[in-house]
């Protein structure tokens, strides 16, 4: 892992709904001036607490991983899933929504 690459004062982010366990989360990601993923923050809607407060913790652990040069891969590789594919928990939610949008800033033209 490489030393941690800090975002820029003003970025751009793009904030998305995930469904988890019948549970809307608010996503919003802060992305790096290329487009890459940065830093994530997790609201969850009328959920309970200690489900919104794991969900705001597991925001702070990936936003630190991605930092630190962890793509979005190397983040949700050794997290569970079910056999059909599925996370089981609102941490894979998350980093697949990051894979996501990462596999989208490479394919997306950018300007030169």
């Amino acid at each position: 892992m490489t030393g941690r690459a800090c975002l820029p004062d003003r970025r751009s982010a793009v904030t998305r709904t995930v469904r988890w366990a019948d549970q809307d989360f608010e996503v919003t990601v802060g992305r790096y001036p290329d487009g890459r993923p940065g830093e994530v923050f997790v609201t969850a809607g009328k959920t309970a607490e200690a489900v919104q407060q794991l969900a705001a913790d597991a925001a702070v652990l990936l936003s630190v991983g991605l930092q630190h040069g962890l793509t979005p891969a190397q983040l949700g590789a050794s997290l569970p899933r079910h056999a059909d594919g599925r996370p089981y928990t609102v941490v894979g939610v998350l980093t697949d929504l990051l894979h996501d949008l990462y596999h989208s800033t490479l394919t997306e033209e950018r300007p030169r």
